[in-house]
């Protein structure tokens, strides 16, 4: 949907509804008519709001080619009047009240389209709930919270937690960082025996490929639901754009994708420096404290087992014995 991809299109959009219905001025004070200047003031939009709400609820369920135009449109003027924090409250609740009614009623809901509107339209109504709404408290923080949300596998119950209480164990952000290491430092810059290998694109894959555990937290043998969890937040993170003062993020959604599906050399190599960085913090965990959990030697050889591509199987051959690290603290 261009309106969702295109800033310029969606400020067009807003301006003509917000002039055709009156909320913005289109004569001079002589009663002189106005070339349509397609321009959001974020003013006042009340009488915009009011009629495109009633149009999208008068519907009740049938066809209307309109209806996802209108419905993006009411939901954009509220956006960005919550962002400047000049939303009635009115219109508050008039959008809410839409807005449910295409999530959760199927006469509505089914006429939808495409997907990323109902995500868009999602989005906007959970932000919509938050009375004292803030772009960077509630949305940016959000996803900082990375740097907080430990990796489960340390805290274990079946394993005997083995990082003393003192130590502020493994964040997700800590794992990303070492990743990140890992490729920098150690993959070649280009690869001659395929052309089609881009250290860059590794080393963006693995900075973002559990950007999602901001939210969800780290989740020990994932299911299918929690994929789809995780999905749905790297969709959320491709309409933040949508938001003024936020860059174009697609290409996040697009590299968490290719990390997942394990379709190509790039990402094959990515998932398995997720897997290194997951041994070499075994080795650390277990050369600072003096202790290893129960299941070290299962963990330790499950990793090493599968890791495949030359470029990470090298850095563990089985054909030499491997050392933990000497410690570090």
């Amino acid at each position: 949907m261009t309106l969702l991809k295109d800033k310029q299109a969606d400020m067009l959009n807003r301006g003509f509804h917000l002039e055709y219905y009156g909320d913005e001025p289109n004569e001079d004070p002589n009663n002189e008519p106005l070339q349509l200047l397609d321009k959001d003031s974020l003013g006042s939009c009340s009488k915009t709001i009011r009629k495109l709400c009633s149009r999208l609820r008068s519907g009740d369920g049938q066809i209307n080619p309109l209806i996802n135009i209108e419905l993006h449109t009411v939901c954009s003027l509220v956006q960005h009047r919550l962002v400047k924090g000049s939303l009635d409250d009115e219109s508050r609740t008039l959008v809410s009240d839409v807005i449910k009614l295409f999530l959760y009623d199927s006469k509505y809901s089914n006429q939808v389209q495409p997907p990323e509107l109902y995500k868009y339209i999602s989005m906007i109504y959970q932000n919509l709930q938050e009375r004292d709404f803030d772009i960077i408290g509630n949305i940016f923080l959000k996803f900082y919270k990375i740097k907080f949300q430990k990796r489960a596998g340390w805290v274990k119950e079946d394993r005997n937690m083995f990082v003393p209480d003192s130590h502020v164990g493994e964040s997700v952000a800590d794992h990303t960082y070492g990743t990140y290491l890992i490729a920098s430092f150690l993959l070649p810059d280009k690869w001659n025996k395929d052309s089609k290998y881009d250290k860059k694109q590794i080393i963006d894959m693995l900075l973002i490929h559990d950007l999602s555990e901001a939210i969800t937290g780290d989740i020990i043998g994932k299911k299918e639901t929690d994929r789809k969890n995780e999905e749905e937040i790297y969709k959320e993170i491709e309409l933040l754009d949508t938001y003024d003062g936020f860059a174009k993020l697609n290409y996040i959604a697009k590299l968490w994708g290719d990390f997942e599906r394990e379709e190509n050399l790039n990402s094959k190599i990515a998932k398995e420096i997720d897997k290194l960085d997951n041994l070499i913090q075994l080795w650390i965990y277990a050369a600072d404290f003096n202790k290893i959990p129960h299941d070290f030697t299962e963990w330790h050889e499950g990793i090493q087992r599968s890791i495949n591509t030359k470029s990470c199987y090298n850095k563990t051959s089985k054909d030499e014995e491997i050392k933990c690290p000497r410690k570090l603290t």
